[in-house]
């Protein structure tokens, strides 16, 4: 089923506006990905080849893992693409996947917002203190803290606006239903509920597919 064009309304249009600031913050961590191949790459050339090692690869790399993996979190919460491990879920009746399911979104929203709020102060007290880190090339504390802090915040509007689970097989296209982004793109993917698990496990969602 294609998506319509029509999706209209407030909760619309702030599940649009957070979907394409998850998008732009996985972007974000793709690049910062790519950054990390090619200054591991450089690192270890320098190393064996010239005998003359950076000091900037190493920590600049170990922050950088860091917030590729938050940065990412929200969007894949949002699409649906974490694994799912459902199979416990599935088996419940449609009450009890409901409230299964309502767990997960608040549980989801509790850890984003302890994120959030913990990298948000001690990003304050990073700026306010001058905190760096360790090594001949100190990265500022509050680089890594802030982004965290963005990240917590994105995943609490991620686990408010879009349900943890797709609908069961034979159910409505989701994105027929009020609230679905008027875009043909695939990453849009919402649910309605009806299936569970926890953010480790994965947000259930068809990323690629919510647009069949």
């Amino acid at each position: 089923m294609s998506r319509p064009d029509t999706a209209s309304g407030p909760l619309a249009a702030a599940r649009r506006a957070v979907l394409a600031t998850t998008r732009a913050a996985a972007a974000l961590a793709a690049l910062v990905v790519a950054a990390m191949v090619l200054t591991i790459t450089y690192d270890a050339l320098a190393r064996y080849l010239f005998a003359a090692p950076t000091d900037w690869a190493y920590p600049l790399n170990t922050a950088a893992v860091l917030g590729a993996t938050v940065l990412a979190v929200p969007h894949l919460y949002a699409t649906g693409g974490h694994i799912a491990l459902d199979l416990i879920h599935r088996g419940m009746s449609p009450r009890a996947r409901r409230v299964a399911d309502l767990v997960t979104g608040a549980a989801t929203a509790l850890l984003g917002l302890a994120i959030a709020v913990t990298a948000a102060r001690s990003a304050v007290l990073g700026i306010t203190l001058g905190l760096t880190g360790a090594g001949t090339f100190s990265i500022p504390l509050w680089i890594p803290d802030l982004v965290l802090a963005v990240s917590g915040a994105l995943l609490v509007a991620a686990a408010l606006l879009f349900p943890a689970h797709p609908p069961p097989d034979g159910a409505p296209d989701v994105a027929a239903l009020p609230g679905a982004g008027p875009t043909t793109d695939p990453d849009v993917g919402t649910g309605t509920g009806t299936t569970t698990d926890t953010l480790v496990t994965g947000a259930g969602h068809d990323d690629e597919g919510a647009g069949r």
